[in-house]
């Protein structure tokens, strides 16, 4: 079985049809950890930030990625951030990553958003996959896709730290 499972990896399997026969118990295990090597496994290693913006400026940021599956993901779903404290809560903001690219290994990702049009004050800065604005019109992009990191809301986001958003600084 060990030799199958490290085959069907380099051949960059996805998915795994189970039929309908139960896993022998004694394969469990081994079936178990094939299955988290299958396909996508993103895992945010670093995102550094300026710990100070302006609403409606601009936010640049670093990151380093790994994917730690057997193959990127095949549909597009944006890297989006929200801003959020408790009396607000930003829209999702998009950034400009096309993550089907994100192969096996490691990825380093940089890039500049633009901080929306919020108050001023403490929030806390948070990361997602979404689902594309454009598979529902009109319904801002939700987190779709769970990273393999801990962290992660009830909500599906995963908070990065604080940012301070003053106009003047």
């Amino acid at each position: 079985m060990k030799y199958i499972f490290a085959e069907a990896l380099k051949w960059r399997v996805s998915s795994i049809n189970g039929k309908s026969s139960p896993i022998p118990e004694e394969w469990r295990p081994l079936v178990d950890e094939w299955i988290k090597k299958m396909g996508y496994r993103y895992v945010l290693r670093t995102f550094s930030y300026p710990r100070v913006a302006a609403p409606r400026g601009e936010l640049s940021f670093t990151s380093w990625w790994v994917n730690k599956g057997s193959s990127p993901i095949y549909r597009e779903y944006p890297v989006a951030f929200r801003f959020r404290n408790s009396e607000t809560t930003s829209r999702a903001v998009l950034a400009n990553a096309d993550i089907r690219e994100w192969r096996p290994g490691d990825f380093l990702y940089d890039d500049t958003i633009h901080v929306p049009h919020i108050p001023e004050g403490e929030y806390l800065l948070e990361i997602a996959l979404v689902t594309h604005p454009l598979w529902e019109e009109g319904v801002d992009p939700r987190p779709a896709i769970k990273l393999a990191i801990e962290g992660r809301t009830d909500e599906g986001w995963y908070p990065l730290g604080t940012i301070q958003l003053r106009n003047a600084y």
